[in-house]
């Protein structure tokens, strides 16, 4: 089997094969259900504190926890092994020690700038799209007028 190497050297379960398409942004054993719970809140914890310390190699914390939250729902999602030897109990706790750490946050910190800001960002957003693509059909629009009146000033009639 290929050697794996970590994506983040803070991160333990967030791996590469030798091509980057063979990342697992949720790298962690196959176990019992109560045995991978328990590896989900310790690999919780390791990204938790990388995001602190801010040792995640200048990626951004929020995009590296969505992707490994991502990664952890696409488990859950996934059909279960006849076994019952899989990774759901590790997403499920790793889920959990996240959600409890967010609700947690919420109640001692000011969000509400942030999510104007987020607001405002995406309407800006939206309307820099809705003027491009208003500038793209004006052109496009403007094309086939003159297409249409140069095919038709080509064509005689007897």
């Amino acid at each position: 089997m290929a050697e794996r190497t970590r994506l983040y050297p803070a991160l333990s379960f967030q791996t590469s094969g030798p091509h980057l398409s063979d990342m697992d942004l949720f790298d962690v054993p196959a176990e019992a259900y109560m045995d991978g719970h328990l590896t989900g809140i310790k690999v919780a914890w390791e990204l938790l504190q990388a995001a602190e310390r801010d040792d995640l190699g200048g990626c951004n914390p929020a995009e590296v926890i969505r992707c490994a939250v991502e990664a952890a729902v696409q488990v859950i999602a996934a059909p279960r092994s006849a076994n019952r030897i899989d990774k759901t109990g590790a997403a499920v706790g790793f889920l959990s020690v996240v959600c409890d750490s967010l609700a947690a946050a919420v109640k001692n910190w000011n969000f509400r700038p942030l999510l104007e800001e987020s607001l405002e960002s995406c309407r800006s957003d939206l309307v820099s799209v809705a003027e491009e693509l208003r500038i793209s059909n004006e052109a496009f629009i403007a094309q086939m007028a003159t297409s249409s009146v140069t095919a038709r000033s080509g064509v005689r009639h007897a």
